[in-house]
Formats: C-alpha cells, sequence, structure tokens
C-alpha cells in the first residue's frame, strides 16, 4: 500500500465582518476540542458552537469572539458540567435569533445497554448574553419503546 503525501498551505489573513485575523488568532484561547456533529451559527460579532460528538458526546457552547481586532479568540460560555439541565446531543438544529441560539431536537448518547439513542423532540432556547438555557418544549423519544 503506497502512502499518500499531505500537501499543506500556508494561510493568510482572512477577514470577516471588517476584522482581520490569522491562523494564530484561531488558536488562541480556550479551543474547541476536536468533534463532529456539531451545531455552529453567527450571532453578532461571535461564530458560536455547541453540543457535537468528541470522545463523548457533548453539551457545551464555546464561542469565537472576532468583534476587536485585540480580542479575537476562543471563549467557553457554557461547559459540559455547567449544562446539566440540557442533555448532551448530535445531530441537532442550531440556529441564531438575535442574541439567543434556538436548538431543536438531536439524539443523546449511545446506551450501550439497549444498543440505541435518545431522540429528542424538544426546543431550547440558550442566551448567549446570559450563558443560560431555558427549556420552551421538551419530549424525547424513550429508544425502549420504540421498534
Amino acid at each position: 500500500m503506497q502512502k499518500k503525501k499531505v500537501r499543506t498551505q500556508s494561510v493568510e489573513p482572512q477577514e470577516v465582518t471588517g476584522v482581520l485575523f490569522t491562523k494564530n488568532d484561531v488558536n488562541r484561547g480556550q479551543k474547541p476540542c476536536v468533534r463532529t456533529d456539531f451545531g455552529m451559527c453567527s450571532v453578532g460579532f461571535e461564530f458560536l458552537i455547541g453540543c457535537g460528538q468528541a470522545t463523548k458526546t457533548c453539551n457545551d457552547v464555546r464561542s469565537f469572539q472576532t468583534g476587536e481586532a485585540d480580542c479575537v479568540e476562543w471563549r467557553i460560555n457554557k461547559t459540559d458540567a455547567e449544562s446539566f439541565n440540557f442533555c448532551e446531543r448530535i445531530g441537532h438544529s442550531f440556529e441564531s435569533f438575535g442574541s439567543f441560539l434556538v436548538i431543536f431536537g438531536g439524539a443523546g448518547p449511545y446506551q450501550r445497554e439497549i444498543h440505541k439513542r435518545f431522540s429528542f423532540n424538544d426546543l431550547v432556547v440558550f442566551d448567549s448574553e446570559s450563558n443560560q438555557y431555558t427549556a420552551i418544549a421538551t419530549g424525547y423519544i424513550d429508544p425502549e419503546l420504540e421498534d
């Protein structure tokens, strides 16, 4: 089997919303872990990501600040430990509405005992200014009842 060489390129500074930032800026602050199936949107001059699948299923919210040139960095808005009233999930919708993130549905962590995941049909709002979750409509589908 022949190994493929990976070619890298230098990254030029990028301008987003009138603020210039470089590859070094993207690595500043408390960068989120590598993950898949997360939600992402923008609120004002912030890019927010939430939840997703890493080495575990996450329920955190992190932001990449781009509002001021000297303050371009990653920040933690809500850690997994602080989000005890909001179940970790993947495959959810994650949209901005003013300063709020609106999160709908998704699936929870894999339950090894029953070989399935919980599916959610809840509607949750995250206030990016106060960093608080509010459940608007709650509900889930118990995987043991599905079939």
